[in-house]
């Protein structure tokens, strides 16, 4: 119950009104967001014309007459009644403005400079009635009337720097409560002569004043007792002894909710807080959200292990009042001031004597107190956890914050139980909209409408602020049950039977906080009973989803964007440590069930992998380039990074790969070292290799030289001794011959000459022996000799030969080292070519090891194999293998970068253009992309389809490209909704036509031609409807050129037509100013003195001027143009 108790403050006399304003300008730098017509919308158009409210100042008059010409030709009505402030004029201006759907306000330079208190509570009134879903149009100095007519025939929802305008409104209010005077209640009631002194006696509140008497009055102040009477009287009026007023001033906003004295981040919090549109900048509202969680997470703890009754609710539904009410708090209701003059009744804690104190503390300004779950337990009955109020519009941050709360106590809490609370009064406004409000919320918390219908047992639904009369009758429960019934008119299937489900009567209470109600209410205790008696809830975390709006959501996708792309900054920046915050800030948003949301953090992970492997394979490229001290800087910066996002999930161990890399470098290093060394020592080695050449080749010659006089030597030994044999041999002869001779002789002989014989014989065997013995003696000194020659000649061969071998074998190892030295260069060079030849030729020089080279040569083998074939997953464990060789693989990497886009692009199936970037890229690297085309091919039909809206191209499109695998459930949406927007452009169905369009958009899928049609039959249903000739004459045609049939109303316009033609000549024959029916009689105009001229004789002398009652098309009349 709210009403204005006193006259609202006054200011200096100026024309109030309303106005308008259109956004569509390119100059005027505004977000316009356009939809179509509600079902209620389109309904209240039929039925009478939308009422659009305005205000402004005097000082832009002539603009608002012609923001007003616009609003009428938009088929809207403008309310502009006021001329004046007289008394009550602010509840006449407030009473339209509610009944209004579009309030305007012309936010032009005669509002800013003569801004008065006045156009502050306009203003005020209308950041209220906007926040419950008015539609605002804020109009500047940027545009034009036309734009409003516009605006108001797209049904804009916001036009116009409205944020700029709201805190121009919030600043004055701050001047407003700053420059607090009398004159606030004392200009009103037209004592304003009077303000100076109460200033001065520091009466600048009425409260101050509430107990003088008129005496007092007269005296202190100097009033006239008419005036001290008339203020008396006021001031017992707003003062009722029977029901006094407990005074709340609006409380100074929270500050240092995590309990830290100064605290930055809540005071930035309180001013959210305090004014919802406050604008911030992306660390601002990263504050707000991490640092609401943090406390929301303290908070959260309390439900640790608890059997928890969650009540939820919008703001203002009694949530706190019925948590208060089942802790045993006893509960009256008072009048309390909310200032601005504004008195209201409401239900506060009774905090005297042994009554117990409030559990949960209440709002009274129709703003959330429960900025996070409050979770209480009480000494009675239950854990409660008294949640934010759902589809609360306190700033996307705050909501945001909201939503990660009630999570996080959700998945604290052992068992879960859930009391609904809905105010009576949302029942009544809008066709049922608490009632589909209530629904969807639900839905969005349990999930589902079937996860909802299966929990219904663990569910119980409150009704609040019910009166207990109404007309005159008594409000009894089955009446509270038919109306939240009667919301079922209207909605979906799910939704009906959800709500036909929590209106059964052992799930559905009336509550009256003072236990007061009618009799069929609910008291506490049965209550209490009915609550233990709810199921609980296991694993509620498992359960219950993130609720949040779609204006929550698309902040929410905003901020993630935004954070993302700040970290990707960041990340190139190399500010690593501002890049773990930003992770950990969006890993703490997981906890919100949103797909998108994991989406974009999945994807910086990703990103943030991807950085710190092409970090890593930048070190190995360097190191493997012999830029050591470049490797071991990314090093460093490896370890640094992985330093920073140790505590980041999901993210690769920098500090990992970055000791990896050091290990390499140091072994790289020393591989360099030693290839370094063996390089300068086979330089050396040429020298002596060449001088060992030399020194073995003249070792040859000396060789062979001594082999020559061996063999010499051999053959004058064999020839010696063949020389000595045939010696021997002939003196043998020679001797045998003798013997012969003179044994021949004894034969003949006597005995003296035998005897003589005998000795000659003797004698010739004796020389013949000495002879032999000689020769023999000879010979053996000269083979002797020949011998001694020869066994030196063997020796000196001997040295030779070793002295040969040694250098052969020195020469061997100099060719080793060459060969090893050469193997290391070209596996350095890690050239397939070169490094094949190489081998080749090592495993020439005997005991060279090729192993290694052999290793890294299969490395650059499978290397050139997977990038010939162009297979990804070949080629990175290609890559893999190859890095981990120490080997440099830079261009490969690039071709897998370029087949894994190719990929990724055509695994999408849905991003044409990512998809031909991707082929453009593969191209240039000769990859083979015939299948990809083909894919982008169908891709690109399937868009042109969709954007050409032809349902039997799209449906060909869609079978296509299903054929290809392609995910085309958002394409059969768009299928049906074109099917659906041509059966309601073909029907000209206004209900089937605004849905398919409202679908269509949320598809984004054009529909210009269908809305244009959609304000056409409006315009003539409302035509039609207020039976107006002139919108009838304008709307038929309209219609007509899109091929609807319009008989019925070209019937009705003929109708009018003759009507107006009827009226046209009932009003041609009588005079517009007295009425007199045109007689035809003539008159003189000299004669004014004839009392009855219509009943005068004709017979005037002919020289009289006479003229005939009727003449000059009816603007002359015998009655009243005598004279």
């Amino acid at each position: 119950v709210e009403a204005a108790a006193t006259p609202p403050p006054a200011a200096p006399l100026e024309q109030q009104g309303g106005g308008a304003g259109h956004g569509a300008s390119v100059s005027n730098t505004i977000n316009l967001t356009l939809s179509p017509p509600s079902h209620s919308t389109v309904a209240a158009m039929a039925a009478a014309p939308p009422k659009v409210h305005v205000s402004f100042s005097t000082d832009d008059a002539l603009t608002m007459m012609q923001i007003q010409d616009a609003i009428t030709k938009s088929g809207c009505e403008c309310t502009v009644v006021h001329t004046a402030q007289t008394d009550g004029w602010f509840e006449e201006w407030s009473r339209k403005a509610e009944q209004a759907e579009y309030l305007i306000v012309l936010w032009l330079p005669g509002y800013k400079k003569r801004f008065s208190p006045a156009l502050l509570m306009e203003g005020r009134k209308i950041m209220e009635l906007h926040a419950r879903g008015a539609r605002l149009f804020i109009y500047d100095e940027t545009m034009k009337p036309s734009e409003v007519r516009a605006n108001l025939l797209d049904g804009a929802v916001v036009t116009g720097p409205k944020v700029q305008w709201m805190n121009f409104i919030s600043s004055q209010v701050c001047r407003a409560h700053a420059e607090a005077s009398s004159a606030s209640y004392l200009a009103p009631l037209k004592l304003s002569s009077y303000v100076s002194k109460f200033d001065e006696e520091g009466a600048r509140d009425p409260n101050e004043i509430a107990d003088y008497k008129l005496a007092e009055l007269r005296d202190i102040f100097g009033m006239t007792g008419t005036d001290a009477r008339k203020l008396r009287k006021w001031l017992d009026e707003l003062f009722d002894e029977d029901e006094p007023i407990e005074v709340i001033r609006p409380p100074a906003p929270e500050r240092f909710f995590c309990g830290l004295e100064g605290c930055p981040k809540c005071d930035l919090i309180s001013l959210k807080l305090a004014n919802k549109n406050l604008q911030m900048n992306l660390d601002e509202r990263l504050d707000v959200v991490m640092h609401c969680t943090e406390i929301g997470e303290k908070s959260a703890s309390k439900a640790e292990g608890k059997d928890v009754v969650m009540v939820v609710g919008n703001t203002g539904c009694g949530k706190s009042t019925l948590v208060n009410v089942l802790h045993g708090c006893n509960m009256v209701e008072k009048k309390i001031d909310m200032g601005d003059n504004v008195v209201k009744l409401a239900w506060l804690v009774d905090n005297n004597g042994d009554n117990k104190a409030e559990l949960m503390k209440i709002g009274h300004n129709n703003q959330s107190m429960t900025f996070i779950p409050d979770v209480k337990t009480s000494d009675e009955t239950f854990t409660y956890a008294d949640c934010p109020g759902f589809l609360d519009n306190r700033g996307a941050e705050i909501n945001i914050s909201n939503a990660v709360n009630i999570k996080t106590m959700i998945h604290r809490a052992r068992t879960c139980r859930v009391v609904v609370m809905l105010n009576y009064h949302s029942l009544k406004i809008d066709r049922g909209r608490g009632q589909r409000e209530l629904v969807q919320i639900l839905t969005d918390l349990f999930g589902s409408a079937d996860q909802l219908l299966e929990s219904k047992a663990s569910i119980l639904l409150g009704i609040s602020c019910v009166p207990k009369n109404v007309d005159g009758r008594r409000v009894d429960f089955k009446d509270v049950r038919s109306e939240v019934m009667s919301g079922c008119t209207g909605m979906g299937d799910g939704m009906a039977q959800c709500l036909k489900v929590l209106s059964e009567e052992d799930r559905l209470f009336v509550l009256h906080p003072a236990d007061a109600g009618n009799s069929s209410w609910s008291l506490r205790e049965e209550i209490v009973k009915r609550i233990q008696n709810l199921e609980l809830l296991t694993e509620p975390g498992e359960i219950f989803r993130t609720v949040l709006t779609v204006e929550d959501e698309r902040s929410l996708r905003e901020l993630v964007s935004e954070m993302a792309a700040r970290v990707t900054v960041e990340l190139g920046d190399k500010e690593y440590p501002a890049v773990a915050r930003g992770m950990a800030q969006m890993e703490g948003l997981l906890l919100i069930d949103n797909i998108v949301v994991e989406r974009l953090v999945g994807d910086v992970k990703g990103r943030v992998n991807t950085f710190i492997d092409s970090l890593h394979h930048r070190g190995v490229c360097d190191m493997v380039s012999d830029k050591f001290d470049e490797a071991l800087a990314v090093a460093n910066e490896l370890n640094v990074m992985g330093e920073a996002l140790a505590e980041v999930s999901g993210i690769k161990n920098a500090a990992e790969c970055a000791k990896e890399l050091r290990g390499l470098v140091e072994q790289t290093r020393k591989q360099r070292d030693e290839l370094a060394a063996a390089m300068k020592e086979v330089d050396a080695l040429g020298k002596d290799k060449a001088a060992l050449d030399t020194k073995l080749e003249l070792m040859e010659q000396e060789r062979a030289k001594q082999e020559r006089d061996k063999a010499t030597m051999l053959e004058k030994q064999e020839a010696l001794v063949e020389a000595h044999q045939a010696e021997q041999q002939a003196l043998e002869a020679r001797s045998a011959e003798e013997m012969e001779r003179l044994k021949v002789k004894l034969e003949t002989a006597s005995n003296e000459e035998k005897k003589v014989l005998q000795k000659q014989i003797e004698t010739i065997e004796a020389e013949t022996k000495a002879k032999l013995a000689s020769a023999e003696e000879k010979q053996r000194v000269a083979v002797a000799q020949s011998e001694g020659v020869i066994d030196k000649l063997n020796e000196q061969l001997q040295e030779r030969e070793r002295a040969e071998r040694e250098a052969k074998e020195e020469l061997e190892a100099m060719k080793r080292k060459e060969a090893d030295a050469v193997l290391l260069a070209a596996i350095k060079e890690a050239d397939f070519v070169s490094l094949t030849t190489a081998i080749e030729q090592a495993k020439k020089v005997k005991g060279v090891d090729t192993a290694k080279a052999e290793a890294v040569l299969a490395l650059l083998t499978a290397l050139k194999v997977a990038a010939d074939k162009k297979d990804a997953g070949l080629l990175a464990s290609a890559i893999e293998a190859a890095i981990a060789g120490g080997l440099n693989a830079e261009n490969e990497q690039e071709l897998l970068d370029v087949i894994a886009a190719l990929k990724a692009a055509s695994d999408n199936k849905k991003d044409a253009g990512l998809l031909a970037s991707a082929i453009r890229a593969a191209k240039a690297k000769d990859v083979n992309t015939v299948a990809e085309q083909q894919l982008l091919d169908v891709l690109e039909a399937l868009k042109a389809a969709v954007n050409k809206k032809d349902a039997d191209l799209l449906a060909s499109a869609i079978a296509q490209a299903k054929e290809d695998g392609v995910d085309t459930e958002t394409e059969q949406q768009v299928l049906e909704v074109v099917k659906a927007l041509r059966s309601a452009f073909v029907s000209a169905d206004i209900s089937k036509l605004e849905t398919a369009i409202n679908t269509a958009r949320l598809l984004e899928v054009t529909v210009t031609d269908e809305a244009a049609l959609l304000r056409d039959l409006v315009a003539l249903k409302s035509a039609v409807s207020e039976r107006s000739l002139s919108k009838l004459r304008s709307a038929i045609p309209n219609v007509d050129d899109r091929g609807i049939d319009t008989k019925e109303e070209k019937k009705l316009l003929q109708g009018l037509e003759a009507q107006e033609v009827e009226r046209e000549r009932e009003r041609k024959s009588k005079c517009s100013k007295c009425s007199h029916k045109f007689c035809g009689s003539k008159f003189t105009h000299t004669d004014p003195g004839n009392p009855n001229p219509c009943n005068s004789s004709d017979n005037w002398p002919a020289s009289t001027s006479r003229r005939k009652c009727g003449d000059w098309s009816g603007a002359w009349c015998c009655r009243c143009d005598r004279d």
